[in-house]
Order: structure tokens, then sequence, then C-alpha cells
């Protein structure tokens, strides 16, 4: 009977079941997307639509996201001025590869081991001799350690030298070996569009294919680093530019894409000491979109975000395709194995991201190359006005945005000589950060866009922020914005930079000179100099921001001095210091 019964039953299980299956099917058939109606292969797969584009996000828009900050700032830890100091006396000698004595080079002391927190500096003589004290806030012997040192030097001409880690032994009196300045080179040359024509504005920036101990140009507390040589320069009204201060070796070279092209594969250029090779940048133009970006007044407006968008791909994007269709076409580059990924990054950002989106040149214009076909938009955005060129093929004429002025904010800028400055760079900052310190730094190696007539301009900026401007060789300059009444166009706004100080100090104390003593410079109770007099009681600190600080020696026998400065506005100057005993802490 039981066995009757299971047949039936069985039937009806797989009935069930089909009915189930059957109903399953048809429910994941609705699911399924019907192949897209742009695409020209019906059993091809589909091409997925791309979500409605709801308006420009003003963050996309913001200049800092194609161009980084090229002001480094560092912020010190907290210094405590010691009751004592305890010294090491150290000496040696400079020289170049052929052990010729090289002048005025300064050197630097770097602790290691137990000696990690030991610093000193000073100048080597006419003989490339040098003596130096090196301090440490510690007012006892150094623990029991490995005790070790590097020096470091550089002179006028950007030579540069790392010695290798010297194990020391128990004496505070020490000589070193010979620190060897590395011989420097530069790189000149031009670029050109597909006419010949020469292309003024644009960045290059030339990345070695060896990687070398260094030290990071900008930085007031020195790290021996191991990285490669990267420089950048933007080229002048000839379209020429220089790059130097170059280790002689092997070097990417490429310019950055602009209005008029950009080049397909950068060069690799062999820099020789003997002399600098001039090297002839092509840029071209294909598969690009292009054009000017103007405001409601018909003035090109300048350092401005512009976006390009692919909003319909000519053929469908497979998984398997590496081709992104909301970015322009990567073009096969020559062998890059020698480079570590992190110098790519550091040439990146120091010539601009690139890629979809890009800043418009001091005549407003724009361009972006080796577009995939198929239709895009361009847009940029100004505080509440956007500007929108819908459906672009790749080569398309040239396109013009327009954006409303709300209000405007312009000026000039002025160096050290009076005149007005050629490049720099102008951003708004947060009204906080309106503070300059000597602890912020334009960076040297940075490419600073070309302003021919120092003429700047910004569209409707917002209130409660502040301009900074900065340049290299010059402290960064920061003026508050105070809000701007619609309609308002504030114009005449000049801006003087002050430039870095090359100062020397002759210090007297109670008629006397001071030989031989660390010299330390404070700003805000940090320390922000330091260095060692010499036989003369003469120190030198090749880059001071002119600020006022407070100048303090201790003496061998405990005794601290002290001395108000207010370093000036020049870019040498030769200040006379009379110390006396220091007030109690």
């Amino acid at each position: 009977m039981n066995h009757k019964l299971i047949v039936p039953i069985a039937a009806l299980l797989i009935a069930a079941l089909g009915a189930l299956g059957i109903w399953w099917a048809m429910a994941d058939s609705k699911a399924k997307p019907a192949a897209n109606a742009q695409s020209n292969d019906p059993d091809g797969p589909p091409v997925r639509s791309k979500p409605p584009f709801n308006g420009l996000n003003e963050r996309d828009y913001n200049p800092a996201i194609v161009t980084p900050d090229p002001v480094a700032s560092e912020r010190p830890a907290p210094f405590r001025m010691p009751a004592s100091l305890y010294r090491l006396d150290v000496s040696g000698r400079v020289v170049d590869e052929s052990s010729l004595p090289i002048a005025d080079a300064q050197v630097r002391f770097l602790g290691e081991g137990s000696l990690a927190d030991f610093t000193g500096a000073g100048y080597s003589d006419a003989a490339g001799r040098f003596h130096l004290v090196a301090w440490s806030q510690r007012g006892n012997n150094p623990a029991t350690g490995q005790r070790q040192c590097r020096l470091v030097a550089q002179d006028a001409e950007g030579r540069t030298g790392v010695s290798p880690s010297h194990t020391l032994s128990d004496d505070t009196s020490l000589n070193l070996p010979d620190v060897v300045l590395a011989a420097t080179a530069e790189l000149r040359g031009r670029v050109t569009d597909q006419a010949g024509t020469a292309v003024t504005g644009v960045t290059v920036t030339a990345s070695s294919l060896t990687s070398y101990e260094m030290i990071p140009a900008g930085l007031r507390s020195p790290r021996v680093q191991h990285a490669t040589v990267v420089r950048a320069a933007t080229t002048d009204s000839r379209g020429e530019y220089r790059l130097a201060g170059l280790r002689p070796g092997v070097y990417r070279v490429q310019a950055a894409p602009s209005y008029f092209g950009d080049m397909p594969m950068p060069l690799e250029v062999e820099v020789r000491p003997s002399g600098a090779p001039w090297t002839e940048l092509a840029v071209q133009a294909q598969k690009y979109l292009r054009g000017v970006l103007r405001d409601s007044d018909g003035r090109p407006v300048a350092g401005a975000v512009v976006r390009a968008r692919l909003t319909q791909p000519d053929a469908p994007v497979t998984p398997g395709n590496p081709d992104n269709p909301g970015q322009p076409e990567r073009r096969a580059a020559s062998d890059t194995t020698r480079v570590r990924p992190s110098d790519h990054g550091r040439a990146a950002n120091l010539r601009g991201l690139g890629g979809n989106q890009t800043l418009t040149d001091e005549q407003g214009r724009f361009g972006f190359f080796g577009l995939q076909a198929g239709l895009w938009e361009i847009t940029a955005k100004l505080g509440e006005s956007e500007a929108r060129v819908p459906d672009l093929r790749p080569d398309h004429p040239d396109v013009t945005l327009t954006v409303d002025v709300a209000s405007s904010l312009s000026g000039t800028v002025y160096g050290a000589d009076g005149k007005a400055l050629e490049f720099f760079d102008v951003r708004l900052v947060l009204g906080s950060d309106s503070k300059v310190t000597p602890f912020d730094r334009a960076d040297p190696d940075r490419a600073y866009p070309l302003r021919s007539l120092g003429e700047f301009r910004l569209i409707n900026p917002k209130g409660g922020q502040a301009l900074r401007v900065s340049a290299p060789g010059y402290l960064p300059a920061v003026l508050p914005v105070a809000e701007l009444q619609p309609g308002e166009r504030r114009t005449g706004v000049e801006v003087k930079l002050v430039p870095i100080c090359e100062l020397t100090l002759n210090l007297k104390f109670e008629g006397r000179s001071l030989e031989s003593e660390p010299v330390l410079l404070l700003f805000d109770r940090n320390l922000a100099y330091d260095a060692s007099s010499d036989d003369l009681g003469r120190v030198r600190f090749p880059a001071v921001s002119p600020m006022r600080y407070s100048v303090q020696v201790i003496l061998r026998d405990g005794k601290r001095l002290a001395a108000t400065l207010d370093v000036p506005p020049r870019q040498s100057a030769v200040v006379d210091v009379e110390l006396a005993p220091a007030a109690d802490k």
C-alpha cells in the first residue's frame, strides 16, 4: 500500500518543481535588461547606460585637485631650551669628485643611533675645511649604544653630497673623512607644436632612471632619502625650459598636456655635467577636444578646472577591455621597470594630475587628447555658475565655454626687484590657515604657472577664505579676503612677495666674538634654524624667512645668552647681534 502511494506523490512533486522552474525562468527573463538600443549588434553584450547626470559637484572643480599645493609645511615639535648642551666638535673637509676643495659649502651633521637627536651645521672655508658643533638637548653624555652620524653638504651651485654612515668613538672631538660633492648638470630645451611653433606655459618634468641618496629640497630638518631626481619647470614666452640641479644620468623627460597637444611618449635623455643638451620636445593634437573658457565679459578665465566626460561610447566596452570609458586612452610608454611607482607619483604631483580634468592657461585655453571614440561633454564650474557643451566627438573644432561673473578678485604680484613676477601660484585657502610662519616654504622643484604680466584673477571667490600667493625663493604671502558683494569686481590688489634671506650674523658678547658656538633661532618658542659660529664669531644661515626671532646661545660654561632679531626682507643681509644674559626661564 505504501509503495503504491510513492509513485503519484513523486509525480506531483516533479510537476510542482517543473512549474516552479518555469515561473522562475519567466521572472528572471523579466529582470534581465534588454539589449541597449544604442548597440548595433543585437547578439552582442548590452551597453549599460550611465546614471543620469545630476549637475556639477563644486568639489570636482577645485583647482587643488589638478595642481597640488606647492607650499610645503613643517610643524616642528615643541622645543624646550635645555639647561646645557652636550656637544661634539666635528671637523672635516668638503671636496669635489677630483678631491679639490670646495669653499662656502654648507655642512650639516645628522646623528644616528644613540646620537639620533644630535644636529649641527657650519660652512667650509677657502680650503674646504669646516668646523661645526653638533649638539643635543640632553645635558649629559648620550646613553651607550651605536654612535653613528652622516654628513650632508651643498654648495651655491647646487652640488650635493651625502657621506656614508660613520661609526664614532667616545671622543667629543671628531675629525671625519671628506664629504664629496657630486657634479650637477642641467637640461635646457624648447617645446613646440605640430607646426613647429613655440608653446608657452607648459610644464616639463624630468625624472631620473636611477635613484640616489639625497636630501629633498626645501626641508628645514634634512633627512636622507633614497629616491630619484625629479625636477619640473614651466616654459617661458619663447617656449623654452630649464631644469637645473640634475645628477648626471639618463632622464625621462615629458611635457604635460596643454591646449596645443601632448607627447605620445616621453623621451629618454642622457644628461652630462660637461654640457647641457638642448632637447626639443614636440606635442601633438590627436583625438582631441579643446577650446577656451571665458567669462560673461568675454575675458579669458585662467586657472579654472575644466573636465571632459564620456557620455556615450561608440562601441561596447567589455570587462576585459583595459580602456576606461570615463578616461582618455592610455598610450604605451617606454620601459618603466627602472623607475619605482612612487617616483612616477612624485613626477605627476609636480606637473599636475591631467587626465579628464585640466586647468586653463593664462589665455583660458584647455585641451584633452587621446580620447576614446564617442560623445563627450565638456564642463566647467566657478561658484554657482556652470558651463557645459555636450555631444562633442573627438577632433571637433574648438569650443567656447562661458561662465557668469557674480564677483571677481584681481591684482598683480611683484617680486623683490619691484617687477611683476612671471611664475607664481595663487589659490584660496581657509582663513584659519592665514598665518605664515618660517615653517611654510614654497617647493623649489615644482612648476609654477606662467603669468607673463604678473596678473591674477579669481572668478566668484567665496568669503571666509584667504588669498595665498607663493613662488620659489619667496615667503608665501597670505591676504584675508573680505566677502565680495554680488556684482563686485574688486581690482588693483597688489601682492609684494618677500624674498627668503641669506643671513649672516656677527655675534658679540661683552665686546668679544663668540667662536664655535651653536646658535639657535627660535620662532614662537619653536626651533626654526640652527648653525655653528666660525672662528670669527660669524654664523651663516642659507635661507631664513624674514620675521622676528629669538637668538639663543648656550656657552660651554652653561651661561645662556639671548637677543631679539628682526630678519630684513632682503635676499641677503649681514647683521651685528649683541647678546646679553638671558632672562630667567
